[in-house]
């Protein structure tokens, strides 16, 4: 979990500013990802009006799965993202604030913890190929036996005849 408390920050006045260094690890954010190395980067959190705005570069490797020979792949995914989060409760006052509809993963908890965690997985999982591949031209698997064809460039199997034609056989 990847989060900040910000109760000294939303305290201060408009335009204050954090900067923080990541270099954590991180849970696993997504099943289909394996997490090879700690996400690492910067962070920047400035104060605004509505909330907290938090700019971040981030650079973390990953495990994936190619998908034409479901070999495992490697990749560094370098990003930035850049969101606002509000808070639940006024800082001053203890009252509850109104939290958007379709935002509740950029709301700073009760406990004035700014939890980037969902932003993270996401801005990740965009910056990854949607087809990952282990190589350029990766031959895939032979759809008849499940062989990977990049080990075996030479593999086939002899074509079946129909059983309706197989009495054409028997004319040569």
């Amino acid at each position: 979990m990847i989060s900040y408390n910000v109760s000294q920050l939303l305290k201060e006045p408009i335009g204050s500013v954090r900067s923080y260094t990541v270099d954590q690890e991180v849970p696993e954010l997504d099943p289909s990802l394996v997490m090879l190395t700690p996400i690492s980067g910067g962070v920047k959190m400035l104060r605004t009006a509505a909330g907290v705005l938090v700019t971040a570069h981030l650079h973390i490797r990953v495990g994936l799965q190619c998908v034409r020979c479901l070999d495992p792949v490697v990749r560094d995914a370098d990003f930035s993202m850049e969101e606002e989060f509000r808070p639940s409760l006024d800082i001053h006052t203890g009252l509850r604030l109104p939290i958007p509809p379709g935002e509740a993963e950029l709301v700073i908890d009760d406990r004035h913890l700014l939890d980037l965690t969902e932003v993270v997985r996401q801005d990740l999982i965009l910056s990854l190929p949607p087809y990952p591949t282990c190589r350029p031209h990766c031959r895939g698997l032979c759809p008849v036996c499940g062989q990977n064809l990049n080990d075996q460039p030479e593999h086939s199997h002899q074509a079946e005849i129909d059983p309706r034609l197989e009495v054409l056989k028997t004319m040569r």
